[in-house]
């Protein structure tokens, strides 16, 4: 186990930290994600907006948040930041984003 010290010098160890698991927390596989699920994973960890992928993908906000409750439930995590660093850490693979309507 890495000191407090050799932690803060080494910001991977604390990346791997948060994406360990929890009793509270378990993680279930990525493949447990609904297609849709993936797609709105894509958009807001490109930095749309709750309402942006809403309009983009013909739902309501409270839609978009709804998944993304289930998306922080299936896989674990319990924010943005959490779910962007999830799926650069497991190389999640998404969906292409309709750029040419971009925020």
């Amino acid at each position: 186990m890495q000191s407090q010290q050799d932690r803060l010098l080494d910001p991977s160890a604390e990346v791997t930290e948060i994406l360990q698991p929890t009793p509270e927390r378990s993680r279930s596989s990525a493949d447990s994600l609904t297609s849709r699920e993936r797609m709105i994973v894509s958009y807001l960890i490109r930095g749309w907006s709750n309402r942006e992928v809403g309009q983009q993908l013909s739902i309501t906000e409270q839609a978009v948040k709804a998944h993304l409750q289930s998306i922080y439930f299936k896989l674990g995590v319990s924010d943005l930041l959490e779910l962007a660093l999830y799926a650069v850490y497991e190389r999640l693979e998404l969906p292409p984003v309709n750029t040419s309507t971009s925020p």
